[in-house]
C-alpha cells in the first residue's frame, strides 16, 4: 500500500508540472479542460505529450489508485483539481490525496476523498 500511495503522490506532481508551461503556451485556455489534453494537444499543440497516456487518459487509474480531474470553471481557465483516490479501499491504499491551481499536496487518512482543507504533505 505505502508503494501504491507514494506513486499516486508521484502522479499528482507529474500532472501538476505541466500545468504553467501549457497555461502560458495556450494563453485562451489556460489551464487544461482534461488530462487527455495534456497528451494529445487536441485544443492547443503545445499540450502534445506533457503527459503520458496513462496519466492522460480520460480517468486514468495508475498504482491501485483512480485520478479525477476537475477542469477550470472559467475560460481562461485559472483553477483545477485533481483527487486520487484508492481504487480498493484500506487494499491498494488507505490514503486519499488532492492537489489544485496551487500545487500543494493534501491527503486525507483514511480516505476517500481529500480536500484542500486536509493537512498539506510536508
Amino acid at each position: 500500500m505505502a508503494a501504491n500511495e507514494a506513486s499516486a503522490v508521484g502522479s499528482l506532481r507529474t500532472i501538476n508540472t505541466p500545468r504553467l508551461p501549457y497555461a502560458s503556451n495556450c494563453p485562451a485556455q489556460g489551464f487544461a479542460a482534461t488530462l487527455t489534453e495534456l497528451n494529445t494537444g487536441a485544443t492547443c499543440v503545445a499540450g502534445k505529450d506533457l503527459l503520458d497516456n496513462v496519466l492522460g487518459a480520460a480517468a486514468p487509474k495508475k498504482s491501485g489508485y483512480t485520478f479525477t480531474y476537475t477542469a477550470p470553471t472559467d475560460t481562461p481557465g485559472t483553477n483545477y483539481s485533481v483527487l486520487a483516490d484508492a481504487q480498493t479501499q484500506n487494499t491498494s491504499g488507505i490514503r486519499s490525496f488532492f492537489t489544485n491551481e496551487s500545487a500543494v499536496i493534501h491527503y486525507k487518512s483514511p480516505g476517500p476523498g481529500a480536500t484542500k482543507t486536509d493537512p498539506a504533505l510536508q
